[in-house]
């Protein structure tokens, strides 16, 4: 799955390896945001996940991700 950076600053923020709380913890985050455009997005990014496709493959992503976003931290961190 392709996301942008907004979205997986979002995955990696409120994500975990259970596809169906991350999706639960979006829409609760989204239905709490204030602002539409995070809200838009939150929503999209919890649909995305939302496809019984998505069950095969979200762990894997979920682990990958963490890793590249705690390595960009990290380097983000050194500099």
């Amino acid at each position: 799955m392709k996301l942008n950076e907004r979205e997986e600053m979002a995955l990696y923020a409120f994500g975990c390896t259970s596809r169906e709380l991350t999706v639960r913890r979006l829409r609760l985050v989204a239905a709490c945001s204030t602002k539409q455009d995070v809200k838009s997005m939150l929503f999209h990014l919890s649909w995305k996940l939302a496809d019984e496709e998505a069950e095969k493959w979200y762990p894997c992503f979920q682990r990958n991700l963490t890793m590249e976003m705690e390595e960009r931290m990290h380097l983000e961190a050194e500099n």
